[in-house]
C-alpha cells in the first residue's frame, strides 16, 4: 500500500476533486423530488396529500408533496389566474419534477371543450418548466355511478392525445364501491370520506413510487413537531384497509405507474 505521506500536492488535489464530484453526484441522486398537486377540494379534502406524505415518510421515499388548490376551481381558472388561484405563479417559482392535474368533477360532463383546451395548456406549461405532467382522474357523484364511464374516458383520451400518464383514481374508486358497497366512500354527495381519501392516497403513493401498498398501515399520522406530538390523519377498519390495499396493488397498471 502506498504511503499517503508521500503524495504530491497535485495528487492530493486530484483526490479532493474526486471526493467533491462523488459528493455532488450522491447529493443529486438522493435529493427529494418535488410533486405539485393542482386541483380543488377533490385534491385536498380529508387531508389526502398529508396521507401521501405520511406514506412516503414511512418508507423514507424522497418525494416532497406540495398543493395548489382552490375549492371548486377548474383548469381554466388555474390557467387564467381566476378564483384566487396562484398555480401559474407557483409553477414558475421553483423546479418541479411532477405536476398532477385534477380538473373540476363536472368538467368532463359539462364543459368538455374547456377540459381539453386548458388541460392541454397546463400540460404544456408543466413541460416548459421541465416537469412531468400527470392527469388525476376524478370520480362520479354518489348518486350517479354510471357517469364514471364518461369521466374515465375523457381523462384517458386526453392523456393519450397529450402523451401523459393518467392516474385512474376514478376507476379504482368506482371499483371499490361496486365490490364493497358497504364501505362509505362519500362525506356528502361528491366529496370523499376518510376511507375514500385513504384509498386515493394509496393510489397516489403507488403511482408516484411504483411500490406495493400492502404494508401501508391502517393508521396514518402527521410527523410530530417541536410544538406537539404526532397527529392522527386516519385510522380505518383493518378489513377495509386490507381490501383497499389489495385492490390498488392488483389493479392493472396499463402504464399509469409514474416512477420506476
Amino acid at each position: 500500500m502506498k504511503d499517503i505521506s508521500n503524495f504530491s500536492i497535485k495528487q492530493w488535489m486530484m483526490i479532493l476533486l474526486l471526493l467533491m464530484v462523488s459528493s455532488a453526484v450522491f447529493s443529486q441522486e438522493h435529493q427529494a423530488k418535488r410533486v405539485l398537486f393542482i386541483g380543488n377540494s377533490f385534491t385536498y379534502y380529508k387531508r389526502m396529500p398529508d396521507m401521501v406524505r405520511a406514506m412516503l415518510e414511512l418508507d423514507e421515499v424522497p418525494l416532497e408533496i406540495h398543493v395548489s388548490a382552490v375549492g371548486g376551481s377548474t383548469w381554466r381558472q388555474h390557467y387564467l389566474k381566476k378564483k384566487g388561484t396562484r398555480t401559474m405563479d407557483t409553477l414558475k417559482a421553483r423546479t418541479w419534477d411532477y405536476v398532477l392535474l385534477q380538473d373540476h368533477s363536472r368538467s368532463t360532463l359539462d364543459s368538455l371543450p374547456n377540459f381539453k383546451k386548458y388541460g392541454a395548456k397546463l400540460v404544456a406549461s408543466a413541460k416548459v418548466m421541465g416537469a412531468v405532467p400527470i392527469l388525476y382522474m376524478t370520480w362520479h357523484p354518489k348518486d350517479r355511478p354510471e357517469q364514471q364511464r364518461t369521466i374515465s374516458a375523457a381523462y384517458k383520451k386526453l392523456g393519450g392525445a397529450l402523451k401523459v400518464p393518467v392516474i385512474p383514481v376514478g376507476d379504482i374508486f368506482y371499483r371499490c364501491g361496486k365490490r364493497r358497497p358497504e364501505i362509505n366512500l362519500y362525506a356528502d354527495k361528491k366529496h370523499p370520506s376518510e376511507e375514500a381519501a385513504y384509498l386515493i392516497a394509496l393510489v397516489m403513493y403507488r403511482a408516484l413510487t411504483g411500490n406495493s401498498v400492502k404494508n401501508i398501515p391502517d393508521r396514518l399520522v402527521v410527523s410530530p413537531t417541536a410544538e406537539d406530538g404526532a397527529k392522527e390523519l386516519v385510522d380505518i377498519d383493518h378489513s377495509t384497509g386490507q381490501f383497499m390495499r389489495r385492490l390498488v396493488d392488483r389493479y392493472k397498471t396499463n402504464g399509469w405507474i409514474v416512477m420506476p
